[in-house]
């Protein structure tokens, strides 16, 4: 069965800020280590870096 990414939650300005909503996620329990998350940085409609968290499904 392929692997699949998804989105879980875009437009962080900072990775930081990526990374603090992550360990949020981790603390409420809405993210598990299970479902491998990264941070991931990407260009938006207007070209500006942003970073998106993305979970395995």
């Amino acid at each position: 069965m392929p692997v699949t990414r998804y989105d879980y939650a875009t437009g962080y300005r900072s990775r930081e800020a990526a990374q603090e909503s992550l360990e949020d996620g981790f603390a409420s329990g809405d993210v598990m280590e299970g479902e491998r998350p990264r941070i991931e940085p990407y260009r938006n409609a207007r070209g500006l870096r942003r970073y998106k968290i993305t979970l395995e499904s």
